[in-house]
């Protein structure tokens, strides 16, 4: 299945991804095709044999994860690429966890039980490439994955603290492009003692 999007041109945002966050393909049955200008960038499923350029992308980018936990994560199939002319340009990582929605507790499934929630990491994109859709995609991509596979939520966590009344106005005078994006995609956002997270119901 391929779906081709025509994305308008947006100013560059000058803001990386947090490292903190994060943690050649192969052909795959699913994938969505953006179209920005003439350039083609397709929305793909990672996998084990992806991890080489994926720890590529994060050194060019300066962030740092773990091989193994890395590949941990991969390996769940909840994670997708970006590539223009097959070569990887951004990715969006995204594990198996417990959410109480209403304490707003995010837990490790391996030790608590069995999960009901993806956890998206935060899209790691270079600059040259924000702006063009794809941190937007990475988003409904994995989301799509979490509903097909009957998962209850997608949760992330945010960067900023959010206030405890009046928060779809902060978010909107204040908060980072990707925020913004949650907000637009009518995720609900809870303050926590860290900062926030942001959560939305997959099978309603």
């Amino acid at each position: 299945m391929k779906e081709t999007f025509v994305i308008e041109e947006k100013k560059k945002k000058t803001s990386l991804p947090n490292p903190a966050h994060l943690l050649k393909s192969h052909l795959l049955k699913e994938k969505q095709t953006l179209v920005e200008g003439n350039v083609r960038i397709e929305i793909k499923k990672l996998s084990a044999e992806d991890l080489k350029e994926v720890m590529e992308l994060m050194e060019r980018c300066g962030a740092g994860m773990n091989r193994k936990e890395l590949l941990t994560i991969i390996k769940q199939g909840f994670s997708f690429g970006a590539y223009i002319e097959r070569r990887l340009v951004a990715v969006g990582f995204a594990e198996l966890v417990i959410f109480d929605e209403k304490t707003g507790e995010i837990y490790n499934s391996n030790e608590s039980g069995e999960a009901n929630a993806l956890l998206l990491h935060e899209p790691l994109i270079p600059i040259i490439y924000e702006g063009k859709g794809i941190a937007s995609e990475l988003i409904d991509e994995r989301e799509k994955e979490g509903k097909r596979k009957g998962l209850n939520y997608v949760v992330a966590e945010l960067n900023s603290f959010l206030p405890v009344s009046d928060i779809e106005t902060f978010v909107k005078e204040h908060g980072s492009h990707l925020d913004k994006l949650y907000l637009k995609k009518q995720y609900s956002f809870l303050p926590t003692e860290s900062g926030g997270i942001v959560y939305k119901l997959l099978n309603v």
